[in-house]
């Protein structure tokens, strides 16, 4: 036999063992048996649920992990461990808070009952479950080990056979190549025709499943922070939700507008700006009367004739002031009027040509709006400031429908995720946008509000609706548009649900389909949840 059929000979033996190496760690059973998840010769994870308490035990490699959680709440316990495994006590580690490590023979393989008694001020329950620990991972790393053997002869074979141009020798051991890589994919799979889990179940990554499900292992759910809350089925107040928006309320408001046309000055060094705090009666800015040449004309001629009047009734009163004892009282009373009224029409007359006139604040309150600036020329009419007072804030919504207008009693105005009670005062009887306007009061002042912030209130009404109430965290939108809600099924496996929900005062709620009452749905971390893929 020449060295060309000896080499054959042995790439083809060297092919076909690794084939045989690689096929090692699976079922060929056909039955109608559905794989558990705590059984876990693929995943390496056993689940475990009681009452109060779940726990996940990853028992892939040595120590053994165990997480220790509150079923309902998805949060890490802390507590006093007692783990019997085949009756002989476990030593337990604590590593973080919830998480625990347990020291194993070194020899773990084969079947295994577990027990877990968990002992703290608020938790009393024992864990137990029976499982297997098989030996995929070593099967698995001898499938490997032939798999770079296999890299490595494969180019040296090649080699020899194209040197002595032997192509059909080399079509044949390209064969037995192929047959050897079927081989390698061939290892720690089922051959049940049932659904299956899928073996990366083992991994600390989170993924979506084939049938849209989400594992997510432990360790990831502490790093999202991820906590659920447990539903009921319950009748609950409806509510409503309106646009609404924050105005000033009319006897706590004012505005400052000029009487007449004129050219606006600061009372003080500025006029007064933003925020800034008055009293009612404080000048805030005067207003100079602006006339045109022919006003002002006329008003000095009347001044100066006023005037000469004014000087000869001054002396005419004189005069009878030194004869007064010879001419009658009503004489020299009559002179004094006269002096006493045209020096009142000559102050007025030359009041019109220069002087200021004041403009004082209407309440007392803070600026809330300056519409002018000195030295500007303010129309008749126009507002050159509005003053609001924090403490007398309304809010004003809108309702389509007048018989739930008639029938709201209590409602919480929602602005930038924060809540405010609101108190009704009444609805209107004239249409606004062919909507019925009502109106609120706010419990309490509010300082972060100011007028004119838009916003939504939740209307209580008197109607009962039977629902799940939730937290609005909670809620998600689907790529499609709909509402949705993450729902854990398992201590390591969640789902996303379509609900249809209503908003609902002190940020919840009501979900009034999609939910039957006792689900576990997941109030923090939801939005990470749905990114999983």
């Amino acid at each position: 036999m020449n060295r060309l059929n000896v080499s054959t000979l042995i790439l083809t033996l060297v092919l076909s063992a690794t084939s045989v190496f690689g096929h090692g760690g699976e079922e060929h059973s056909h039955g109608d048996e559905t794989p558990a998840t705590s059984t876990a010769n693929t995943s390496a994870r056993l689940a475990l649920e009681g009452e109060q308490l779940e726990a996940v035990l990853v028992y892939s490699e040595t120590p053994w992990q165990l997480y220790l959680d509150d079923r309902d709440r998805n949060a890490p316990v802390d507590a006093e461990l007692n783990i019997d495994l085949d009756g002989q006590t476990l030593a337990v580690e604590r590593v973080d808070n919830g998480s625990y490590q347990l020291a194993v023979p070194e020899n773990s393989l084969g079947k295994h009952s577990i027990v877990i008694a968990v002992t703290s001020e608020q938790y009393n329950e024992l864990l137990l479950a029976d499982f297997t620990v098989s030996a995929d991972q070593e099967a698995a790393h001898q499938h490997w080990s032939w798999w770079w053997l296999t890299l490595l002869l494969v180019p040296l074979a090649g080699w020899l056979f194209w040197r002595k141009r032997q192509a059909a020798t080399a079509v044949l051991i390209m064969t037995f190549v192929g047959a050897s890589t079927d081989g390698f994919a061939h290892g720690d799979e089922q051959h049940s025709h049932e659904s299956e889990l899928p073996t990366t179940l083992g991994s600390a990554s989170p993924m979506r499943l084939p049938d849209g499900q989400l594992f997510v292992p432990k360790p990831s759910q502490r790093l999202m922070n991820v906590r659920t809350e447990k539903t009921a089925l319950d009748s609950h107040t409806l509510s409503y939700r309106l646009n609404a928006q924050v105005i000033a309320d009319p006897s706590g408001s004012g505005l400052v507008q000029a009487t007449q046309t004129g050219r606006v000055l600061p009372a003080g060094k500025r006029l007064p700006q933003l925020g800034a705090e008055v009293k009612a009666g404080a000048v805030l800015a005067y207003l100079e009367p602006v006339l045109s040449q022919g006003e002002r004309a006329s008003l000095q001629a009347e001044h100066a004739q006023v005037q000469s009047q004014l000087q000869l009734a001054e002396q005419r009163w004189q005069r009878l002031q030194q004869i007064r004892d010879s001419v009658p009282r009503k004489e020299w009373e009559a002179a004094q009027a006269d002096v006493d009224a045209l020096r009142v029409h000559a102050t007025s007359l030359q009041q019109s040509l220069h002087a200021k006139l004041p403009l004082t604040a209407p309440v007392s309150g803070v600026i809330s709006d300056v519409k002018i600036v000195a030295g500007a020329i303010a129309d008749t009419g126009q507002t050159l400031f509005e003053i609001v007072t924090p403490k007398a804030f309304l809010v004003e919504a809108l309702a389509f429908d007048e018989a739930m207008a008639a029938q709201i009693k209590d409602a919480v105005f929602v602005h930038q995720g924060n809540e405010y009670a609101l108190s009704f005062i009444g609805a209107g009887r004239k249409l606004r946008d062919q909507a019925v306007p009502v109106q609120f009061r706010l419990r309490e002042p509010a300082e972060r509000l100011s007028v004119g912030a838009i916003g939504s209130a939740l209307v209580v009404s008197g109607q009962q609706q039977s629902g799940v109430l939730v937290p609005q965290s909670a809620l998600l939108r689907g790529d499609d548009g709909r509402q949705m809600l993450v729902i854990k099924l398992a201590p390591e496996i969640f789902a996303l649900r379509a609900v249809e929900a209503q908003a609902q005062p002190n940020a919840t709620a009501l979900v009034t389909s999609g939910l039957q009452g006792g689900e576990r749905v997941v109030v923090s971390g939801a939005s990470l949840l749905q990114q999983v893929r």
